[in-house]
């Protein structure tokens, strides 16, 4: 069974109103039930890049497995994104595809698990990918009611941005 890629948003509530003015203070935008940094647009110190590139054959699983994610078919994108951690354990693009899948698949508690993996794959000089993550797992624990444990991250995902 597939799982709609875009999720129901109930009408705002008190705890969304809060959301939106912790956020706002850290300097966030809330878009689409994600948190985005506003200057996502500045430049990073170093953009992310593969430390040793995926051969052919995982390459292309998992670029088929992207697609399918944003075509919104879940099935397909996680069946093709476990082949392709399976061969590459510690590959963070793989790693945090399975983190968004179970997200959308409503389950906040992987996707969180997913998220802290997809971490510990990237170096420290991927501060705009670490950001990213961050960012995710907030929103993760947002979706758990861990209104605390959702500011620390986002507490973490601006210090990132300061670095």
């Amino acid at each position: 069974m597939e799982v709609s890629f875009s999720r129901m948003r109930s009408p705002m509530s008190r705890l969304t109103s809060f959301w939106f003015a912790i956020t706002a203070s850290l300097g966030l935008a809330f878009m689409g039930g994600c948190v985005h940094s506003r200057d996502a647009e500045e430049a990073e110190p170093e953009e992310y890049h593969e430390s040793q590139p995926l051969p052919a054959a995982p390459s292309m699983l998992l670029e088929s497995a992207e697609q399918h994610f944003a075509q919104g078919r879940l099935t397909m994108a996680h069946s093709q994104a476990e082949r392709v951690y399976r061969l590459e354990p510690r590959n963070y693009r793989v790693i945090f595809l399975l983190a968004r899948i179970a997200y959308e698949n409503k389950s906040p508690e992987d996707a969180e698990q997913w998220a802290y993996k997809a971490l510990d794959a990237l170096q420290p000089q991927f501060t705009a990918e670490r950001r990213k993550v961050w960012e995710f797992i907030a929103t993760c624990r947002r979706d758990q009611g861990q209104i605390d444990a959702a500011e620390e991250a986002l507490r973490e995902a601006h210090r990132l941005r300061k670095d």
